[in-house]
């Protein structure tokens, strides 16, 4: 089986953010292509290009960032004078929909080194489906501005929640109550609206709310109506009616020191649904805050079993965190709920540069975001972050006891973090903290790296199915957690990581896509078999990744 360890470090990679970047200069770079309807030629499109930075991740679309070209009558585009670096280029066509798009990643991903001409790059297109309808209360009157949720069948015929590409304002209803999402991909959906249980109090004190309802109108998703699309399909009135709108309560309590008994003032509350093995799902903050006696009060909450908690991850000054305090609401006010909160211990030290005295390099540090991730199941309470000051020093506060890791983030780019030592010796199995205790002399050390490796992921034994992405991870020898680089392989299996350091790396491939059919998931298992080595030295390094589809013995 795959590492989960590097599947770890994929889904952080996958959940940044693709920010746009501005180009600082005239490029040398170009794309031409076209785009296809049906096969057919398709004039008058708009393309959209955005440059990417280096990360794989859901795409964020910001249509005011493109860069833009639009068909001839041949369909075909271009852009010209283009920045070498990663773009993702895309059909800007609502009620159109790219064959190979999923909800996360649609059009494709480009590699563009300096002077580079990428030609004959095809977007073939094809029609969205459409389901429009009428959200209504019990006794029939419109409801405005209400969210839309959308769940699509999977392959294994799992209904989950399904984006619709940020086009967010397709989910709510307009003044007559009526929604219309457009430019949907063939497939079976439900259709739903209202709230979960603890939504309400996340986004402010809410008196009345509706139970998740489904179309047409039953709270039980087992019952939901599904709705078949085919591809440029509409299914009409699919109507929701929700049922009696529900009252919410308020749970009052206090935050006291579980050592001397005093009131901890200034710690947002938060709270998650206890399931049936007492454990806590769907956390979150709510909007409560504790005042100078301690007591804090959540507003809007509806029935339902619930642990609140003491949530430090908003207030780094903070030395306290809590254990859970169930709660449970039937048809009233809940009170009395007190939070027992401990005095946690703080782990301190230095992030340093490695090899690197550059007063523009050091101040990178500054702009660093320290995370703190403990290994226990209860990340919503035991998760801390913390920013370096000016010469690197940096302290988490109301840690609690337990084993955790020290992870990254450099918005900046260039540094990439290599290691994390203790008292002079690498961590390599985390760091162990005991109640209270103040763990110092931590060392998070970073190289600043200029080096490239481009290549290309050649395929042998079978071939690549449509529409599966990959995202290449390379761990450097030697480097702790967090000594790791991800980015996507284009459109034409190449890949480019930029920004390394020195040394020599193992190359890794992940695959992802909307088909997860046992055949497609034995086939991303192959693929995360592989590997690959490479060496890097400065400037830049060319390589080949080969993976071998072809089926073996012990596979079988």
């Amino acid at each position: 089986m795959p590492n989960l360890k590097l599947f770890a470090i994929l889904f952080f990679a996958l959940s940044l953010s693709l920010l746009a970047q501005t180009p600082t200069k005239e490029g040398t770079a170009n794309i031409t292509g076209r785009v296809l309807l049906n096969g057919e030629p398709a004039a008058g499109v708009f393309v959209g290009l955005q440059p990417q930075q280096q990360a794989s991740g859901p795409f964020v679309p910001d249509r005011s960032k493109y860069l833009r070209a639009q068909t001839d009558s041949e369909g075909r585009f271009q852009f010209t004078r283009l920045n070498a670096g990663q773009y993702r280029i895309l059909a800007l066509a609502p009620g159109l929909l790219s064959a190979g798009d999923s909800q996360f990643t649609p059009g494709k991903v480009l590699n563009l080194a300096d002077g580079e001409t990428i030609e004959r790059i095809e977007l073939a297109l094809k029609r969205g489906a459409v389901i429009t309808g009428r959200l209504t209360d019990a006794t029939g009157n419109p409801l405005v501005e209400k969210e839309i949720r959308l769940m699509k069948q999977d392959a294994r015929g799992t209904f989950a929640r399904y984006s619709v590409g940020g086009s967010w304002e397709m989910l709510r209803t307009d003044d007559r109550g009526i929604y219309r999402i457009h430019s949907l991909p063939a497939g079976k959906y439900k259709v739903s609206s209202g709230n979960l249980a603890n939504e309400a109090a996340m986004t402010g004190p809410v008196r009345i709310v509706y139970p998740l309802t489904f179309h047409p109108d039953t709270t039980d998703e087992a019952r939901a109506k599904i709705i078949e699309l085919s591809e440029g399909s509409e299914a009409a009135e699919v109507d929701i009616k929700l049922g009696e709108a529900q009252k919410t309560f308020d749970v009052a309590g206090r935050v006291t020191e579980s050592a001397t008994g005093k009131p901890v003032a200034g710690i947002r509350i938060g709270y998650g649904l206890m399931d049936a093995s007492g454990n806590m799902t769907n956390w979150g903050s709510g909007m409560a805050m504790t005042d100078a006696q301690g007591e804090y009060v959540l507003q809007g909450v509806m029935p339902g079993k619930y642990a609140a908690f003491a949530d430090s991850r908003t207030n780094p000054q903070s030395e306290f965190y809590s254990d859970p305090a169930p709660f449970e609401i039937n048809s009233d006010d809940v009170s009395g709920v007190e939070i027992r909160a401990h005095r946690g211990g703080s782990i301190s030290g230095l992030a340093v540069i490695e090899g690197s005295s550059d007063p523009a390099i050091i101040g990178l540090l500054s702009k660093l975001n320290l995370n703190l991730n403990p290994r226990s199941r209860d990340t919503a309470i035991g998760g801390r972050s913390a920013r370096p000051g000016a010469n690197g020093a940096f302290r988490f506060t109301a840690v609690k006891p337990g084993k955790m890791d020290i992870r990254a983030f450099s918005p900046s780019g260039g540094l990439k973090l290599l290691r994390v030592e203790h008292n002079g010796a690498p961590v390599t199995d985390g760091l162990e903290l005991q109640a209270g205790e103040q763990l110092t002399n931590v060392r998070v050390i970073f190289g600043h790296g200029t080096a490239t490796v481009r290549g290309q992921v050649k395929f042998v034994g079978g071939v690549l199915p449509e529409g599966v992405n990959l995202t290449l991870i390379a761990k450097r020898s030697g480097a702790g957690t967090g000594g790791e680089f991800a980015n996507s392989v284009d459109a034409r299996n190449q890949f480019v990581l930029q920004n390394l350091v020195a040394g020599e790396y193992e190359l890794l491939l992940f695959g992802y896509s909307a088909n997860r059919t046992p055949e497609m998931v034995k086939l991303f298992e192959s693929i995360a078999k592989a590997s690959h080595r490479v060496t890097v030295s400065s400037g830049e390094t060319q390589t080949e990744f080969v993976v071998d589809l072809s089926q073996k013995e012990n596979d079988k």
